[in-house]
């Protein structure tokens, strides 16, 4: 028995064959036709989405004993103005003995029936009428005669925020067996800065509908037949999925290439006195369509940030909600740069050439790759840039978001500042080892380029479906992800897409991660160095990483000097997190294609029953921008406050569910057993007081939307 409190957002229900006329009914004259399926409830409302786990081998307990029926749908009624179908016209004996067998399994949730007092009346809704008289008979004609449908298994359902009841799981009647629905690929929110709302909007909603498809194809298959084909995109483990998503993100990365390309350029034509690195993914060739342009720009002297920020404004006017990063160690600028935009300041609209005044660090290797930002040679001179070179994003440029700090060289020259960083200092060392971090993940993959590219947006496509892969949000950071790319690459024995992705999860779910991860054989750190400390290492190599008592959940190193940790910021909650989302990604692939329960994602709702929702707002955009920085960056505090209350499982989503010019809403998941609204004010008052336009409220399980 489950007596949890009942919600309306969750329903047990047999879902009804399709039924041409059944549906033109419903579609003229029920109000919640796009948002509920034809359907006869058991149970409404039902437990939360965070206790199904719980609840399935209930429902699956009682389905076992009971065998499927034929119902026979016939006759057309009314509650009040509710016009609805009789789907037992030929008794309701199956229905309720169905009903009472779950009533006796979850009791909290018997309260809500049709009929009597109390009493439950099974009913297929049609819709409703302000003359449900008239309407009865108008409906019983369209619909003809009865029809009969076999009932061999039940749904449950949930509704994420403002969306539809969904299917989650289904039970057969007989076997008790239970399939949990596949989540769909969920499209990001839309930046609102950009053209992109409907096109996400479109993606999401073809998701949903292609996922839910599936689902219903295996509830209904009772009434169409079971053996049927399945299609090519059915039951298919996440090796499909997952390398699916990288192979249709890589045109769109490859599109955008161009635009960051002569991005860096303009921006190393503002700095003439200077050099700017390409970093990050776009250096190492792994770029995902929407990720970030990474720049490092090296300068003589010390930095004026007022003065760099006005050059790239300059050079950049179409750059949107640039402002400078708070709170980072060495100066930086974030702007995002809308495509396509109008050319710039002494320059034209091709592609070739390079950009003049300032030396850029060649972004790339020499051939495209899908998926891949730049070329795919290897290239580490600094180059200048062609004063006849006028930069526009172009009539196919794609908007891109842009990160660019800036290390001040003092005496020592720029072009030498990354092969001397540990003697300027920990803060610009850190800044350049991304320089030389990007490096020595190129010179470690080497002629196994093509492989790692594709593997590292595998990954991370996996990782950012799950929530892991933002460190400022207690995740990991996308160096880590390529780190343990790279290494999955140079010990797997078959560099073929699937047998690859296979090795990675297989490496990784089953690694100590008491072990720190490095690149390769390097110096061991010391605890201290492990926590974050930029001390320089011992430059003696040793045999590889031991484990290190320090009480870091886990630890991946980076892979240049100074060597350090990249992962402090990961919790135990998060590590155990990853490790279970590894297993199952790992044993989905050892079901084989046939797999019909192979798992995509875990929703998030399942592992959590309530939220924080941290609202970030402000009159204007440019304040809600500054708002926004110090918020994110003060998410790690966040985490560490939960988490040092007990809430051991928080996990805060790293993007938004609702974005507009002023204001965003990020998730928090509290876990299982999360505290009241009132408990949770007492806990995050102290953190939200220090953050202008940012709250922080509770939320029910169902009432945060989809996550993406």
């Amino acid at each position: 028995m489950l007596d949890v409190r009942p919600t309306p957002r969750t329903a047990v229900a047999w879902l009804a064959p399709h039924d041409a006329a059944v549906e033109a009914v419903r579609r003229e004259h029920d109000p919640q036709a796009e948002r509920w399926p034809a359907h006869v409830n058991l149970l409404f409302g039902f437990v939360p989405e965070s206790s199904f786990e719980q609840a399935l081998p209930l429902l699956a307990d009682v389905a076992a004993r009971t065998g499927a029926f034929t119902a026979r749908l016939e006759g057309v009624y009314a509650f009040g103005p509710t016009l609805w179908l009789d789907p037992a016209a030929a008794g309701d004996e199956p229905w309720q003995e169905l009903r009472r067998a779950l009533g006796e399994r979850f009791p909290g949730c018997r309260g809500r029936g049709r009929g009597g007092s109390g009493g439950y009346t099974p009913h297929l809704t049609l819709g409703r009428s302000r003359d449900p008289r008239r309407a009865e008979a108008e409906f019983a004609a369209r619909l003809g005669g009865g029809r009969t449908a076999r009932v061999g298994s039940l749904a449950v359902l949930s509704r994420r925020g403002d969306g539809p009841m969904e299917v989650r799981a289904t039970v057969e009647l007989g076997t008790g067996e239970v399939r949990w629905a596949t989540e769909p690929a969920r499209a990001a929110v839309a930046d609102p800065w950009t053209d992109r709302a409907a096109e996400a909007s479109a993606d999401r909603g073809a998701a949903r509908e292609h996922a839910q498809d599936d689902v219903r194809d295996d509830v209904r298959g009772d009434v169409r037949g079971r053996g049927q084909d399945r299609g090519p995109d059915r039951g298919r483990t996440p090796a499909h999925s997952v390398a699916a998503a990288a192979a249709a993100a890589a045109a769109a990365a490859a599109a955008a290439a161009g635009s960051a390309s002569r991005i860096a350029g303009r921006i190393a034509a503002a700095l003439p006195e200077g050099v700017v690195h390409v970093v990050g993914s776009r250096r190492m060739g792994c770029a995902s369509a929407g990720a970030d342009l990474d720049l490092v720009a090296v300068l003589p002297g010390a930095v004026d940030g007022v003065d760099v920020r006005a050059r790239i404004a300059a050079a950049l006017p179409e750059a949107q909600r640039l402002r400078e990063v708070k709170g980072s160690r060495v100066p930086g600028l974030r702007f995002h740069v809308a495509g396509p935009a109008a050319p710039g300041p002494g320059t034209t609209g091709h592609d070739g050439g390079r950009p003049t005044g300032g030396r850029s660090a060649p972004p790339g290797r020499g051939t495209t790759r899908p998926h891949t930002t730049w070329s795919a040679t290897p290239r580490t001179d600094t180059t200048r840039a062609d004063t006849t070179r006028t930069g526009t994003t172009g009539p196919t440029a794609r908007a891109l978001d842009v990160d660019l700090v800036v290390v001040a060289a003092g005496s020592t020259p720029p072009e030498e500042a990354v092969a001397r960083r540990t003697t300027l200092g920990g803060a610009e060392a850190v800044a350049l080892s991304a320089v030389s971090d990007a490096e020595a993940v190129l010179a470690f993959v080497g002629p196994d380029h093509t492989a790692f590219a594709r593997l590292a947006r595998e990954v991370k496509l996996w990782a950012r479906s799950r929530g892991l892969d933002s460190a400022p949000f207690g995740g990991l950071p996308g160096l880590a992800w390529t780190v343990l790319a790279a290494r999955t690459v140079h010990t797997a024995p078959d560099l073929s897409p699937g047998p690859l992705l296979h090795a990675f999860f297989a490496t990784w779910a089953a690694w100590d991660w008491r072990v720190p991860v490095a690149l390769s054989p390097a110096p061991q750190p010391t605890p201290a160095q492990v926590g974050g400390s930029t001390a320089r290492p011992d430059p003696d190599h040793g045999a590889g990483p031991e484990p290190i008592a320090d009480g870091a959940a886990l630890t991946v190193l980076t892979p240049s000097a100074p060597v350090r940790s990249c992962t402090t910021q990961v919790g135990p909650g998060l590590r155990d997190l990853l490790v279970r989302e590894l297993y199952a990604a790992w044993e989905a692939f050892d079901a084989g294609p046939a797999g019909r329960s192979a798992p995509g994602p875990t929703s998030p709702h399942r592992r959590h029953a309530a939220w924080a929702v941290v609202t970030v707002t402000a009159a204007r955009p440019a304040e809600f921008e500054e708002n926004l920085g110090r918020t994110r960056g003060r998410m790690r505090a966040l985490l560490g406050v939960l988490t040092a209350s007990g809430l051991a499982e928080a996990h805060a989503w790293p993007r938004p569910f609702a974005r507009t010019p002023v204001l965003a809403r990020y998730a928090v998941g509290l876990g299982p057993t999360p505290p009241d609204a009132t408990a949770l004010a007492g806990l995050t008052g102290s953190w939200s007081a220090t953050l202008p336009g940012t709250e922080v409220t509770w939320a029910e399980c169902g009432a945060v939307p989809d996550l993406s």
